[in-house]
């Protein structure tokens, strides 16, 4: 391609075309500008009201190609001149892949996959045996969230005691147990051993007597069968309640038990202290909607439905302003868990931002990396490998930044939705 082929194309002198493009850089540069806002446009309409946001994805992805083979080509094929390209182009182009996988690292392998299968479809490299659709399938599925074949990002001790108490919550619940799903760290692919609590949610079809809560909490509490980490944080809930997708917490049965946390049972939804909030169960089956990892049942994504746009702006805000409202530390000193105060914030931030949950400190290094309070995040990231924590201060004023942020209409349309 030449400057004076392209003119000749317009209908027009060379010398005109250089008065808006000086030179074959600019035009190429201008070319792929509009080809990720094409492809964002696309992506994005694919996701609205799509049932499997992945399959809606490729689909989009692969007809963009097909139908603009050049273009694709010369956005794919060379490095990207990022320094020139609108800011937040290319993550809007990223982010329905993002959202749809769960996970930044494994949007990042679906897209090569993608681009792999559509350059070889383009260079006409597959045979003609009739396996192609079938291929495209078998790699979508793959990169689904949550589903049975992810990985198990935790120590052999970890996976077997998952076993075991599912093994004594069956010889409990008998049949009425339908689900059982690692949520927390363990869903995101960020257990940290020695930090992070092992998180479970356990699905049941019917409602449970009294005695019979009683006999599962007796069951799997630390007393009786050890958890390795620091605790467990258990809730049981009915299936009705995990697919209604609505904000009140609905448990049949909380657990906290370990060597590093109180004990705790609660038999009732209606028995949890407002005071100790109650707008973490919704976010919590949110989180599994899109990240939950099977131990047994249905995909995650199936089982638990993810609130409206609108119930998970309300929750984010009741989250930060419980935080907002607990003691600050004095003083300018750093403050033992002030950095987790500040990443619970970015993963707060991310989700609001970009539609997706992220571990704390995935979300983190993704605002750092942003240029969002890069200084102070890197220290709260640094204090989780032993550096000094951030000051009380200084997370009570983040976390006032991100709800101010969330607050700033309008939220829900362009910050909210899939």
């Amino acid at each position: 391609m030449t400057m004076r082929a392209v003119a000749e194309a317009l209908g027009i002198k060379a010398p005109s075309l250089y008065k808006h493009l000086p030179h074959k850089d600019a035009l190429e540069l201008a070319l792929v500008v509009d080809g990720f806002a094409e492809a964002a446009a696309a992506f994005e309409a694919a996701a609205v009201g799509a049932s499997d946001q992945l399959a809606a994805f490729a689909q989009a992805y692969r007809t963009f190609a097909t139908c603009h083979p050049h273009l694709y080509r010369l956005m794919t094929e060379r490095p990207l001149p990022r320094e020139s390209m609108p800011p937040g182009l290319e993550a809007r182009t990223a982010a329905p892949l993002v959202r749809a996988t769960g996970d930044p690292a494994r949007a990042r392998a679906a897209w090569a996959y993608l681009h792999g299968m559509t350059m070889l479809e383009l260079n006409q490299r597959f045979p003609a045996d009739g396996l192609t659709e079938s291929a495209w399938r078998s790699g979508i599925a793959a990169f689904q969230p949550g589903d049975v074949g992810q990985e198990l990002a935790v120590d052999s001790t970890i996976e077997r005691y998952l076993t075991q108490l599912v093994e004594a919550a069956r010889e409990t619940l008998g049949d009425n147990l339908l689900a059982a799903y690692a949520a927390g760290s363990i869903g995101l692919g960020a257990y940290e051993p020695g930090r992070s609590d092992v998180d479970v949610a356990l699905v049941c079809e019917h409602a449970l007597e009294l005695p019979m809560k009683h006999a599962l909490v007796n069951r799997l509490r630390h007393e009786t069968l050890p958890c390795p980490a620091r605790g467990l944080e258990l809730v049981l809930y009915r299936r009705s309640v995990a697919q209604a997708g609505r904000v009140e917490p609905g448990f049949e049965v909380e657990l906290n038990t370990g060597a590093g946390m109180s004990f705790r049972a609660t038999y009732a939804a209606e028995d949890r202290p407002v005071a100790d909030g109650r707008f973490w169960y919704a976010l919590d089956r949110s989180i599994l909607h899109q990240s939950g990892y099977v131990i047994f049942g249905p995909p995650a994504s199936e089982m638990f439905a993810d609130p409206s746009p609108t119930d998970i702006h309300a929750l984010l805000v009741d989250a930060l302003r419980w935080w907002l409202a607990l003691p600050t530390p004095p003083g300018d000193e750093p403050a033992p868990g002030a950095e987790d105060a500040v990443l619970g914030a970015c993963r707060s931030l991310v989700r609001f931002r970009d539609g997706v949950w992220l571990s704390k400190g995935a979300a983190g290094h993704r605002l750092r990396d942003a240029g969002t309070a890069s200084e102070l995040v890197e220290r709260s990231l640094q204090a989780r490998l032993g550096g000094p924590p951030p000051s009380g201060r200084e997370a009570r004023a983040f976390q006032q930044q991100v709800l101010d942020e969330i607050l700033a209409p309008p939220h829900l349309e362009t910050a909210m939705s899939p």
